[in-house]
């Protein structure tokens, strides 16, 4: 069985007064439909609390009531909506998330074989540039006795 809770606990709860509690309850009554006991006390339900807990957060974004029931009435489709309507909203979340979940690992996949295609290019780049440092110093390692062929000779001529 679900807990409930009187509007004092509530209103504890979401830090709001009795009376904003009972002004949310008459604006958003298609939404809000709150039970009483045999002696006329309000039952909140923990999800009507949770209802008017979002009503709270939206308040605080600034949105009017006649907002949140433009909202409310996007997301609750019909007053009273029942444990299936529920139950299928929670299940489309449900299967949102996995699809961005899957989503998620899909661009990291992307990236990791983006960046592997990058380390790879580098890597080509820089076996090119170490071939050709090498030809270089290849090449001036064989001018070198050339050189010193040519000083020895010019040397041994002025030095007569």
């Amino acid at each position: 069985m679900e807990r409930s809770y009187s509007i004092s606990d509530v209103a504890e709860r979401i830090g709001v007064s009795q009376g904003t509690i009972r002004n949310w309850e008459k604006e958003l009554v298609e939404f809000l439909a709150i039970a009483r006991d045999e002696n006329g006390c309000r039952i909140y339900t923990e999800s009507i609390v949770a209802r008017l807990e979002k009503v709270n957060q939206l308040r605080a974004q600034g949105l009017s009531l006649a907002m949140i029931r433009e909202v409310f009435a996007t997301f609750y489709q019909v007053a009273g909506a029942n444990d299936a309507q529920e139950s299928k909203m929670e299940n489309e979340a449900t299967q949102w998330e996995a699809i961005s979940q899957q989503l998620a690992l899909q661009l990291e996949s992307m990236a990791q074989r983006q960046s592997q295609e990058i380390r790879d290019y580098i890597d080509q780049r820089l076996q090119s540039m170490s071939y050709v440092q090498n030809e270089i110093l290849s090449q001036m390692q064989q001018a070198r006795p050339l050189r010193m062929k040519r000083r020895s000779l010019f040397a041994r001529v002025f030095s007569l």
